[in-house]
């Protein structure tokens, strides 16, 4: 029988399109966050760089959860 169930294939091509729009946009966000709060450039550019590394880790996690 021919299998029809879609959800998977859709679930799995939505994380990588959500990975790379956050890698690109999150940073830019904190970013503006913190240039709102008007804090200085220098710490606004270093939180929307520390932002990346929640990602990182997510996607860290993320693939341990799938080898084990």
């Amino acid at each position: 029988m021919i299998d029809d169930d879609l959800s998977g294939h859709i679930h799995a091509g939505f994380w990588p399109f959500m990975k790379r729009a956050l890698t690109l946009f999150l940073p830019l966000w904190v970013f503006l966050l913190c240039y709102s709060l008007e804090l200085n450039n220098i710490i606004s550019a270093a939180a929307a760089g520390a932002s990346l590394s929640l990602i990182v880790y997510y996607e860290q996690r993320k693939l341990k959860q799938i080898n084990t």
